[in-house]
């Protein structure tokens, strides 16, 4: 689902730190980022939104991005990277796959944009997990990777989390399941 070129997109994206300077440079960052993703993956590009004072948008109140596919854009509620690749792979759903579309693929949209956020963002930026990995070491939970493999199926399977919990946390866990083979 994740392809190289990706990868070394988001990481000249990260040599640019995209969070530092003013409103306007981390905006002009972040569309840049967004027209070299859609320029790889051959689709339009969206217009870009994010608020400056996001207090005023009342979508901004209830989520923290939206992807619009008859208005052609991308929201983002503040500069986050991973609601952004959310968002941008909504896009490329609507864009490339249609059938998507249908209320009962929601939620097949919302796992793949979840996933997919998720474990770009950690592939280029694995120091951000160290907090994730704390609270899997003093639970006892990564000395056994059987147990991790569990924990992935069980947040996956558990409806009593939202998708982006379990997407996310399933993301989570792969990271460090592959940090673990690579250590064996």
């Amino acid at each position: 689902m994740i392809i190289q070129e990706e990868i070394e997109i988001l990481k000249k994206f990260k040599q640019q730190s995209p969070w530092n300077g003013n409103y306007y440079n981390k905006k002009r960052k972040f569309k840049e980022f967004l027209i070299k993703l859609c320029e790889l993956h051959e689709v339009e590009v969206p217009k870009f939104l994010i608020p400056k004072n996001q207090y005023k948008f009342k979508w901004a109140q209830q989520r923290f991005g939206d992807c619009n596919y008859r208005l052609k854009t991308i929201r983002i509620k503040n500069f986050s990277i991973i609601t952004l690749l959310h968002e941008f792979r909504h896009w490329v759903d609507f864009q490339k796959s249609p059938e998507l579309r249908s209320k009962k693929q929601e939620h097949v949209m919302e796992w793949r944009a979840s996933y997919y956020s998720n474990r770009l963002f950690y592939t280029v930026w694995p120091e951000r997990i160290k907090i994730f990995k704390k609270l899997i070491k003093n639970q006892g939970i990564i000395k056994n990777s059987a147990k991790l493999k569990r924990l992935r199926k069980a947040y996956k399977n558990n409806k009593s989390f939202t998708l982006d919990v379990r997407a996310g946390t399933c993301a989570l866990i792969d990271t460090l399941l592959n940090e673990q083979k690579s250590i064996l």
